[in-house]
């Protein structure tokens, strides 16, 4: 059988971009899950685990979420319950001996997570389609379809709707010892105080370890659109003969229905964001969380990068500019200075500058400068993004630095403040700076 090429089907390869742009927007969708919705989405799901072998869930164990957050803590939670039950370790005259053993190792943690079916149900319902389409389709063709379908909508999606969910699993299982203002993340619960309401004390760092884990058996329904993106152009668009009808139970929850955790004993399906800003494919909100979920849950981002709720909730006038000299995280402080404004920040430390220098190497330019502000008194490397311009960095200098070249050798992991203090040779430094900077 001949394979399938654009070049004997040249008006589909016009239908690239509205096809990417569809998928785009399933995987940015807002909204939530229609009651309607909810028993088709159970019975696709009912579907994905007999396709791949597996005993479906009932009804009753096949629950809708209001968010990723809801989610992982409640995954992680009943992953651990039922490994605790089957194991018959949740009767009142358990071992205390082998309970400490349970808290203090990773073994049980993995057992309890392991029981999943992420795994099966995706080579069931996905890989296989996936084997087909590549058998059936020129490698040229193939290439152009994915870079055009999957990778364009990945590019506009995965950054800011992967990062959310993952970040869910970190704020649940980080309870906050920080003031809220200084968290990235809306996240107002307990988990360890939850966990206390299922489980008796000694057990309760084990459901804790399992949200943490409980990554290991998520699939990420619309926020997974690229994939499907790229499938679907050659089921409807070059309509390949391939056997669709597993591909179709995969393609159906990614438009239905958004994150979920697929286990042996249950599934937890997650509900859509009711709110999600988007700036060239990364979150990006000025005045709240780029994300944000019916329940309030949320995360706060600036240009793709998680910030503090206080530095997108306060304005920029009124944020102390030494804030970003004091901010250890690079991408932070990039998006503090972005935002107080590099001028005003040298102008409220006192900067005097004592070197400007241009590498040689790539024409970056670079300036240290004193800065001074209460009691504090340092040397600071000051430049701009090599690639976005206007966007500018303020590295603290080490004492054994005692010039911008030294203190580039430092930050480029050339030598280390141990050899700089014994002596360097500048001309050995430069020969080992990096030709280009991205």
């Amino acid at each position: 059988m001949k394979k399938y090429s654009f070049d004997d089907f040249p008006k589909h390869k016009t239908m690239l971009k509205p096809w990417a742009d569809k998928w785009i927007a399933n995987g940015l969708r807002t909204r939530s899950i229609p009651d309607s919705d909810k028993p088709i989405i159970r019975d696709y799901i009912k579907r994905m685990y007999i396709t791949a072998g597996k005993e479906s869930p009932p009804d009753r164990r096949i629950v809708f979420v209001s968010s990723p957050f809801v989610g992982v803590v409640a995954a992680g939670f009943a992953a651990a319950i039922w490994y605790l039950k089957d194991k018959g370790k949740l009767a009142a005259t358990y071992d205390t001996t082998d309970t400490a053993t349970l808290a203090a190792t990773d073994d049980a943690t993995n057992a309890a997570t392991r029981a999943a079916t992420r795994a099966a149900t995706r080579a069931a319902t996905h890989d296989a389609t996936n084997a087909a389409t590549g058998a059936a389709t020129l490698a040229a063709t193939r290439d152009a379809t994915y870079a055009a379908t999957r990778a364009a909508t990945d590019d506009a999606t995965r950054d800011a709707t992967n990062a959310a969910t993952h970040d869910a699993t970190y704020a649940a299982t980080h309870d906050a010892t920080k003031k809220k203002s200084n968290l990235w993340y809306i996240f107002n619960i307990s988990v360890n105080q939850i966990a206390g309401l299922f489980v008796e004390k000694k057990y309760v760092k084990f459901l804790v370890s399992c949200v943490g884990s409980a990554d290991r058996f998520y699939q990420g329904g619309n926020f997974w659109s690229g994939w499907v993106a790229y499938q679907t152009f050659f089921r409807y668009i070059a309509k390949l003969d391939i056997d669709w009808h597993k591909f179709d139970i995969w393609e159906k929850l990614c438009e239905l229905s958004s994150w979920r955790y697929v286990h042996e004993k249950f599934c937890i399906v997650c509900d859509f964001p009711v709110k999600l800003d988007v700036k060239d494919g990364r979150g990006h909100c000025e005045t709240g969380p780029y994300i944000q979920w019916s329940d309030g849950t949320g995360i706060y981002m600036l240009n793709g990068i998680r910030v503090p709720r206080w530095l997108v909730e306060i304005k920029a006038e009124q944020i102390d500019p030494k804030l970003a000299l004091e901010e250890k995280n690079a991408d932070v402080q990039r998006e503090i200075i972005r935002k107080v404004g590099y001028d005003r920040i040298l102008k409220a430390c006192n900067a005097e500058t004592i070197e400007d220098w241009t590498c040689p190497n790539t024409g970056l330019k670079y300036s240290m400068k004193n800065m001074k502000f209460g009691a504090i008194d340092r040397r600071y490397l000051c430049y701009e993004h090599a690639s976005m311009p206007g966007i500018f960095y303020a590295k603290c200098v080490p004492p054994e630095a005692k010039n911008i070249l030294q203190m580039r050798a430092f930050q480029t992991g050339v030598f280390t403040r141990e050899q700089l203090s014994k002596g360097v040779d500048d001309t050995q430094i430069l020969a080992l700076l990096p030709q280009e900077v991205k």
